[in-house]
């Protein structure tokens, strides 16, 4: 065998523990083909650091029963060697992308895949992202902020804020992912149950205006310091919005890469994406999604994604292979990254 040793975390106690599985199973796979010694070490939905005798009930999963790390959590603390050289901590959402697990191997040392601790914060606090992407120009939807504070204190205060908003509007909390929470309403009585809703995932909540029948689309950028970014792809979709059904149910959406669009609009894309990764601070990768109105060509940032899924039909690896990187040579690049900024 060749390569960095590598360790992919995997499961986590957000609502996106399956899909962690389903995205560590294929990075496996690709670096085992490629010969890279790898090891999985899963966090159950409790966040246990599980041993791989408790670890054999995710083997249908498809993960080899030997590849189980072998008391990782251990070997993560500065007083022991670790047994791996980079950490792939493919987790989503919060307890894992939020910048919690990426703490945690600051203070031990090791070097891993992903943007830094800072980042992975900013971008998963939407309120907190879209101020820092208001200051650098990056144009988004108009918004208001609900805490469950205000909320309890003045429901109809509240809804009078959210109200002088254009309708529909899409109510989502402020710290989740992969359209969990998230709600479309059209009147007072859905935006005042969207919000209930939303509130029971986090303590603030985000009311934004609905672009009229958006076209959505995404790229993808790695790097450190100067992002590369990918070709530009659209997702469709069958149901009303790209809720979280239509995100991982095989069949229920499609992506269109590369999109049918002008040149100068994927130029526009490609330069607000660069801005909002550099403004935000990120590192090794990101997902930016985009919703463009075609009656009035306006074009906004929807949001940016910090450890997008990387299960076998997920859009970034897709687009990176329609721009000449191969789902294997993207996982080795990202690696790369990892183990660059920890020499640095």
């Amino acid at each position: 065998m060749s390569g960095p040793r590598v360790l992919v975390l995997a499961g986590g106690r957000s609502d996106e523990h399956d899909v962690s599985l389903l995205s560590a199973r294929s990075i496996v796979d690709a670096l085992r083909d490629d010969n890279i010694p790898v090891q999985v070490q899963i966090i159950s939905r409790r966040g246990e650091w599980l041993s791989p005798e408790a670890s054999q009930v995710y083997a249908s999963e498809g993960f080899p029963a030997n590849l189980f790390a072998s008391q990782a959590w251990f070997h993560l603390m500065p007083s022991s060697p670790p047994a791996f050289d980079v950490v792939f901590p493919v987790l989503h959402g919060p307890y894992g992308e939020d910048g919690r697990v990426q703490g945690l191997l600051e203070m031990s040392g090791v070097a891993y895949v992903g943007t830094n601790v800072i980042s992975s914060a900013l971008c998963m606090d939407k309120l907190v992202s879209k101020t820092l992407l208001t200051s650098a120009q990056v144009p988004q939807v108009n918004y208001a902020a609900v805490t469950h504070q205000q909320f309890c204190s003045s429901a109809d205060q509240a809804l009078d804020i959210c109200m002088s908003l254009q309708a529909p509007w899409f109510v989502k909390p402020a710290n989740l992912g992969s359209s969990v929470g998230i709600s479309r309403a059209t009147t007072r009585a859905e935006l005042e149950d969207s919000i209930r809703k939303a509130l029971q995932y986090d303590f603030r909540v985000i009311v934004e205006e609905a672009i009229h029948s958006p076209r959505e689309f995404e790229m993808a950028l790695i790097g450190n310091d100067e992002p590369e970014v990918s070709v530009v792809g659209e997702i469709t979709y069958s149901s009303q919005w790209y809720d979280y059904d239509a995100k991982y149910t095989q069949g229920r959406s499609q992506m269109h890469i590369p999109a049918d669009v002008p040149l100068a609009l994927s130029e526009r894309m490609r330069d607000i994406a660069a801005r909002a990764y550099k403004a935000l601070q990120c590192e090794g990768l990101a997902r930016v999604d985009f919703l463009y109105e075609p009656d009035t060509q306006r074009l906004v940032l929807n949001e940016l994604n910090t450890m997008p899924g990387f299960t076998a039909f997920s859009m970034f690896g897709a687009l990176w292979e329609h721009s000449g990187l191969t789902y294997k040579d993207l996982i080795k690049r990202l690696i790369e990254f990892a183990l660059e900024r920890r020499s640095a």
